[in-house]
């Protein structure tokens, strides 16, 4: 159970999360993706690799795409209606 004044937001229990992430320059590995993530979220924080308990049933990573383009990108859509059918 989440208490207040941590840091650490729990999963809701019994619901599948998944996660989108995007980066900004199209190589995963490059420099810019490494210290910018996608602008706003390193992939690292979107994907709640230092959180406990978190299990994700998804995981899609879009590199290219910075953080705001993601809500409106065809491939983004795509994946959602994948997961979501």
């Amino acid at each position: 159970m989440f208490e207040p004044g941590t840091s650490d937001q729990p999963l809701l229990q019994g619901a599948r999360h998944y996660v989108i992430s995007g980066l900004l320059a199209k190589g995963e590995q490059h420099p810019v993706n490494v210290l910018f993530g996608d602008a706003l979220v390193h992939q690292s924080s979107a994907r709640g690799e230092r959180r406990e308990g978190w299990e994700l049933a998804g995981i899609a990573n879009f590199p290219g795409v910075d953080h705001i383009r993601l809500a409106h990108h065809p491939l983004v859509s795509q994946q959602l209606q994948e997961w979501l059918s």
